[in-house]
């Protein structure tokens, strides 16, 4: 008789309910929103909402991912919201540090404080599926804005604005390209495949 690893089938599913791109796309959105929020504060109200996206996101995933694929109900392994909290803690005094040690001398390194926060967040939010090699470039791309928007702008709304904008933008063009790949590449389910 046939073993199964049950999580590592469940992890299998996982990333495959995320070949249609449409992940990247909404995270990829709400980093442009955060970026642009630096640029223009009223967007800020919109970040707020931003969670919202993924209603959206679920709507699309019915009328063109579960017609290819089927439908999963995954559940959130137990201790996930305590190791969130946990993270968003250490976040939130790994950046007062940064923006009060000092006298605030040390601002200017926020973007790529903030980067390694995302890349981390990306890291851990995709791990239950595996992380692809193109997840590994978009966290490499995601930590290069970072440092590279910490270097070369002074002020570090500046800095935040590039580096999140930017990043949106390459994770949108690619779920995007993802997206088109999956439409073109995964045929609809006849209605008995559907149930």
């Amino acid at each position: 008789m046939k073993s199964y690893d049950l999580q590592e089938l469940e992890k299998r599913s996982r990333g495959v309910f995320n070949e249609d791109g449409l992940l990247y796309v909404a995270v990829g959105l709400l980093l442009l929103l955060v970026g642009a929020s630096f640029i223009y504060r009223p967007l800020l109200i919109l970040v707020a909402i931003g969670a919202l996206l993924f209603y959206p996101l679920e709507m699309v995933r019915r009328r063109v991912t579960y017609p290819r694929l089927g439908y999963a109900k995954f559940t959130v392994a137990p201790g996930t919201m305590r190791g969130i909290l946990l993270f968003a803690l250490i976040t939130i005094v790994i950046l007062m540090g940064i923006a009060f040690i000092g006298g605030g001398s040390f601002q200017r390194y926020l973007p790529f404080a903030f980067s390694i926060i995302f890349a981390l967040s990306f890291y851990f939010g995709m791990s239950n599926q595996g992380l692809t090699t193109a997840d590994w470039l978009l966290i490499a791309v995601t930590l290069l804005t970072g440092a590279f928007a910490s270097w070369r702008y002074p002020d570090w709304h500046d800095g935040t604005a590039v580096s999140f904008t930017s990043t949106g933008l390459i994770f949108i063009g690619f779920g995007l390209l993802k997206f088109m790949h999956f439409l073109r590449t995964v045929p609809l389910l006849d209605q008995e495949g559907l149930e």
